[in-house]
């Protein structure tokens, strides 16, 4: 758990959000969670590339994000 935290607090205030949108709801989608910081599409995926521990599973349309543990 404290390794988690020390990532957590390496991240940017947009990458914490990003990481808090998906907490709260694992199916949202990117667009969704633009609207809902504010921000453009393309800055959620610039973000979420900078965050390997961040996944997508499943298709675009009905996938979901999990967060994983790096080794």
């Amino acid at each position: 758990e404290n390794v988690i935290e020390n990532v957590i607090e390496k991240l940017t205030k947009n990458q914490q959000l990003i990481l808090a949108q998906i907490k709260s709801n694992p199916n949202i989608s990117i667009a969704a969670m633009a609207k809902a910081l504010h921000v453009s599409s393309m800055t959620i995926s610039r973000a979420i590339d900078k965050m390997p521990f961040v996944v997508h599973v499943g298709p675009d349309k009905g996938g979901h994000w999990e967060v994983v543990k790096k080794e």
